[in-house]
């Protein structure tokens, strides 16, 4: 009987199958996060050692979308608010380098170490930090989704480098 360790192409085709199946639900998901959120307007907030936040973007809007989070970096570094400016100096974006699904552009915000109830939420930052132009700002956001907003709290399990 052969394992599946013993087959490295199977194993790399389920795992390559697992992370599909993950981007599908959280595109899926995200969509129904985004719509929840803009109605509810809800903080977004983590708890977890790590934040993570996933962003599907259309492949046209990858402009747009990096304009607006570029404000979102002002406003946090030109705060005069201690905690948005620790908010700015622990978050990190990237960017997928291939196009997935139809031609959408995945982000991930990563927010190591995230502020202790620290908002994160883009409308509240922008409308912090640039008044006269949040609404604009936001509705550029807003547009350029092709999905969802996917935040996710992550607990660290296993460091390798110790």
């Amino acid at each position: 009987m052969r394992s599946r360790e013993e087959n490295p192409v199977r194993r790399s085709a389920w795992i390559g199958a697992a992370v599909a199946v993950a981007v599908v639900v959280g595109t899926v998901l995200g969509v129904h996060g985004l719509a929840s959120a803009q109605q509810q307007n809800r903080a977004t907030t983590f708890s977890g050692q790590v934040g993570l936040i996933q962003n599907t973007i259309k492949g046209g809007a990858t402009a747009d979308f990096e304009m607006v989070m570029q404000k979102v970096k002002e406003a946090l570094r030109d705060s005069q608010n201690p905690v948005r400016q620790r908010q700015g100096r622990s978050w990190r974006t990237f960017k997928s380098s291939a196009p997935g699904p139809q031609g959408v552009v995945f982000y991930f915000h990563v927010i190591d170490p995230p502020v202790p109830d620290g908002d994160y939420t883009i409308s509240t930052i922008l409308a912090e930090g640039f008044p006269a132009e949040a609404q604009q700002l936001y509705d550029t956001f807003s547009n350029a989704f092709q999905g969802g907003v996917v935040p996710i709290d992550l607990q660290l399990v296993n460091d390798f480098s110790r």
